[in-house]
């Protein structure tokens, strides 16, 4: 009977120590925190809204994105390159 604890006891550590493995050590989280951070989230939690930029395909934050007003849509960009490249193909 002794034996058969110990055998239990052991696979529990066993247990602990493949999850505290896998957690920390391959997913990088903590152990104890339940909390899922995306990609797009702060260290305060709140997520981001990410618009592509047309030109480019590049993911830019809402609130520091240049804008562009045309044809009564919004069009978000990374830089100015991309804005004035999109401008000079919407003269065309």
């Amino acid at each position: 009977m002794a034996i058969l604890i110990k055998r239990i006891i052991s696979f529990l550590v066993f247990l602990f120590f493949g999850y505290f493995f896998y957690k920390v050590v391959i997913k990088g989280e903590s152990l104890f925190s339940s909390k899922k951070k995306g990609k797009n989230s702060s260290s305060s939690g709140i997520v981001e809204k990410m618009e592509k930029d047309p030109v480019c395909g590049t993911y830019v934050p809402e609130k520091t994105s240049l804008k562009l007003k045309s044809e009564g849509e919004i069009f978000h960009f990374c830089s100015e390159k991309c804005r004035d490249e999109y401008i000079a193909i919407l003269k065309k």
